[in-house]
């Protein structure tokens, strides 16, 4: 049997063995890893909105006032609705 069929058996190497991710573990990895991308983000966003506002870059495909309005709502800040 191949493919989806075929049943696991043990790995050639004995016991399974653990992913490394670090001395801080896993979750620290995960939580740093989604901390830089979101430092990395925001400005790459920015920039991607000014390229495509310009017609030098752009040409006839130049974003409208309607897409460059959205867009700065979809990179605004979110707001606190808990606040006082």
């Amino acid at each position: 049997m191949t493919g989806l069929a075929r049943r696991a058996g043990p790995s050639p190497e004995g016991d399974v063995k653990k992913l490394e991710c670090g001395p801080g573990g896993p979750v620290k990895a995960l939580f740093w890893s989604a901390a830089i991308k979101g430092g990395v983000a925001a400005p790459i966003m920015v920039m991607t909105a000014l390229l495509a506002g310009r017609p030098k870059g752009m040409g006839r495909f130049t974003l409208t006032i309607g897409f460059k309005w959205s867009g700065g709502v979809a990179m605004a800040p979110p707001s606190d609705s808990e606040s006082p």
